[in-house]
């Protein structure tokens, strides 16, 4: 077989192609240490130094035990892998690792590597995921020159400086919007031309029907009748998970048998739905879909009355004030669920006027469309850095 030609100014490697003047280290060659935090996390609110830990701060402390810049590796549990940077004086917890850098390496460049990398992919273990400091030292870390190390850092800081701007205009507007729903939803502040009286209602008077996956058949007809896969069929089994992630993809899927059984439960997009147990009293709104959905188990389909605008009782569900309620509904047992009645028993205050319901619900509806703009922008430019960190971090692109 013919070698393919390697291009001027580049060389083959142990790990490919890269540009003659990089080099390839070993992690624990750019390192002075690696090791996991030793301090206690008892937090004092008061505290003047940060405690850090598998997330970032978790708490404040009255002293510090380290000083100077470090990136931090969350080393166990859900958030193994996950890697920041810290600087200053400060405290970490013994579930964090820290990489302390020897000077020939730029801080910010080896940071962006190791992002680059995504530690969370080298995670083993199921009851309880970890990253070792063993395994970090032996990650292999393509090195240019310092100087092409400092531009390379810049350039994504910069788009870095812009990814956080923007994350932070949105944890604004999300906190708008929630001064918003708690004024209007509760009639503390009014819309212009609206002063009729808002009464108390229990949910039973507002809602039409509650249907679960049970409503279709007793489970021996729903297990003869409904068959899940995993791969594409026919249609959706929506799932609460499904709609928690920021990118709408269905993994549950049932066939044409299956969803004819589901049918008192069809979804066409716009239902309300509420999660029965796990994710227990989160509200949701079925997205539109390109093919048929029906609700899968551990899940309300709630239908609202005519009389009521059914984005306004959405809303309504969305609100701290009904997740409380339910929560004082759920059974003591360690299966937490809400039943039916249960859930009809709420009450709450809502406005009589059904153009009001309109109008409240158009102005949420409108901070909602602005910030999943500003949220599929945020996405876009998360896509835009990692595809410069493919090109800038493996030589395929040359700053200097």
């Amino acid at each position: 077989m013919v070698e393919e030609k390697v291009r001027e100014g580049y060389k083959r490697s142990g790990v490919g192609v890269i540009p003659e003047d990089w080099e390839v280290n070993k992690l624990k060659n750019l390192v002075t240490k690696i090791s996991s935090g030793k301090s206690k996390t008892s937090s004092f609110q008061n505290g003047n130094y940060s405690i850090y830990g598998s997330r970032g701060e978790i708490g404040r402390s009255l002293n510090y035990d380290y000083t100077g810049r470090r990136i931090l590796v969350a080393r166990v549990g859900a958030y193994a892998g996950t890697i920041y940077s810290v600087e200053g004086k400060y405290s970490v917890s013994d579930n964090t690792l820290m990489i302390e850098l020897q000077g020939k390496s730029f801080f910010y460049y080896i940071l962006e590597y190791l992002k680059f990398q995504k530690l969370n992919k080298m995670v083993f273990g199921s009851g309880q995921p970890l990253i070792t400091g063993t395994q970090l030292k032996k990650l292999n870390i393509l090195t240019p020159p310092l100087k092409e190390q400092k531009a390379i850092a810049e350039v994504l800081s910069d788009t870095d400086d812009l990814i956080t701007s923007l994350q932070k205009l949105i944890d604004k507007k999300e906190k708008i919007k929630k001064g918003a729903m708690q004024k209007l939803l509760t009639g503390k502040e009014r819309l212009p031309g609206f002063d009729g009286e808002w009464e108390e209602k229990e949910l039973g008077e507002i809602i039409e029907g509650i249907y679960d996956y049970t409503a279709n058949g007793s489970f021996a007809a729903l297990k003869e009748n409904v068959k899940y896969y995993s791969k594409r069929n026919y249609a959706v089994l929506l799932r609460t998970t499904d709609l928690e992630k920021k990118k709408f993809e269905p993994e549950r899927f049932t066939d044409k048998k299956g969803y004819d059984f589901l049918k008192k439960t069809s979804l066409y997009g716009g239902e309300i739905i509420i999660a029965n147990v796990g994710s227990l009293g989160n509200v949701y709104k079925v997205p539109k879909y390109n093919m048929p959905m029906t609700l899968a188990p551990n899940t309300y389909l709630i239908n609202i009355r005519e009389k009521y605008a059914k984005d306004y009782i959405y809303y309504m569900f969305k609100t701290d004030i009904f997740y409380d309620k339910i929560m004082t509904k759920v059974g003591s047992s360690a299966f937490k669920s809400i039943n039916k009645d249960n859930l009809r028993s709420i009450s709450m205050i809502f406005s009589q006027d059904i153009k009001e319901q309109k109008a409240i619900a158009q102005i949420l509806s409108e901070m909602d469309a602005e910030i999943e703009a500003l949220n599929k922008k945020l996405e876009k430019y998360k896509k835009i850095k990692q595809g410069m960190m493919e090109e800038l971090l493996t030589g395929r692109i040359r700053l200097v």
